[in-house]
């Protein structure tokens, strides 16, 4: 994914930081029905360094688990702050 250099973070402490603070995150899977994408809370453990470990929480009654393939990649998200709404 392109980001922009004013906009790149790579700093582990900072973004560390921002996983702890903001530990509601986004995972999205793809299943045989498509993509999906859940809202789940995140917790980072700093081993491994440097960049630790990162796990999520499903609830049981979540069908995703199940539709779960451990052989696709999944990806995650956080949304820092959410949108404030701005007149047109």
């Amino acid at each position: 994914m392109y980001i922009p250099p004013q906009f790149e973070e790579s700093r582990v402490e900072v973004l560390h930081q921002l996983i702890c603070t903001y530990s509601l995150g986004t995972l999205v899977t793809l299943s045989a029905s498509g993509m999906e994408a859940n809202h789940i809370p995140f917790h980072l453990t700093p081993e491994p360094t440097p960049f630790g470990t990162l796990q999520g929480h499903m609830a049981h009654a979540n069908p995703t688990w199940k539709s779960f393939n451990p052989e696709l990649n999944v990806t995650q998200r956080w949304r820092w702050k959410w949108p404030k709404p701005s007149p047109l």
